[in-house]
C-alpha cells in the first residue's frame, strides 16, 4: 500500500467529478488521517499496508456473520477515507463510491510462506462448516498478508466482478 498511495489517491480522485469532493480527498491524504484513526493507520503505518486477502473465497459472501469487513460492500480503506472526510466536514462520499465502483474478487498466486500448514487447517475447517452448516463460520477465517509486496500482474489468475 505504501508504494501505491499516490496511485490509490489518483484512482479515487478520478472517481469523483465534483471539485469540492476532490478537494476533500486531497485534504484527507494531506493531513494523513488527522481525524479518523483507521484511515491514519492505513496510510502511515506499514503494518496496515498489505496487500491483504482472504483464503476462502466463500467467506467474502458471509463476511458479516464471520465478524469480518465486507470487502464486497466497499474496500476498507475507502470506508476509512469516507469516515475521515465525514468527521472533517460532514460530507458523506460513500454513496458516490457505492454507485460507481463494482466489487470484484481477485484470485492470485501468492509467494509461498511458512503458514501452509495453517492454511490447510483453515481450509479443512471451512469444508467442515460448509458440509455441516452450509456456510463458512469464524473458523474459516484466515487472511493473507503480503507484507507491503504488491501482487504482480502475472500472478493474477482471474478477476470476477460480482
Amino acid at each position: 500500500m505504501g508504494q501505491r498511495l499516490d496511485s490509490l489517491k489518483e484512482t479515487i480522485l478520478a472517481t469523483l467529478d465534483n471539485d469540492q469532493h476532490q478537494e476533500q480527498v486531497r485534504q484527507a491524504f494531506a493531513r494523513k488521517g488527522g481525524y479518523a484513526y483507521h484511515f491514519r493507520e492505513k496510510i502511515t503505518n506499514p503494518m496496515h499496508w498489505g496487500p491483504y486477502a482472504i483464503l476462502i473465497r466463500e467467506l467474502a459472501f458471509h463476511a458479516e456473520s464471520c465478524s469480518q469487513h465486507d470487502y464486497l460492500g466497499m474496500p476498507e480503506i475507502i470506508d476509512d477515507l469516507c469516515e475521515e472526510i465525514r468527521i472533517a466536514g460532514e460530507l458523506d462520499l460513500l454513496p458516490i463510491f457505492q454507485e460507481r465502483w463494482r466489487p470484484a474478487l481477485v484470485k492470485f498466486v501468492a509467494v509461498s510462506d511458512s503458514l501452509v500448514e495453517t492454511y490447510l487447517g483453515v481450509a479443512l475447517c471451512y469444508l467442515r462448516s460448509a458440509l455441516l452448516e452450509g456456510v463458512p463460520d469464524s473458523n474459516s477465517v484466515m487472511c493473507f498478508d503480503g507484507e507491503n509486496t504488491p501482487i504482480s500482474p502475472e500472478r493474477i489468475i482471474r478477476v470476477d466482478f460480482v
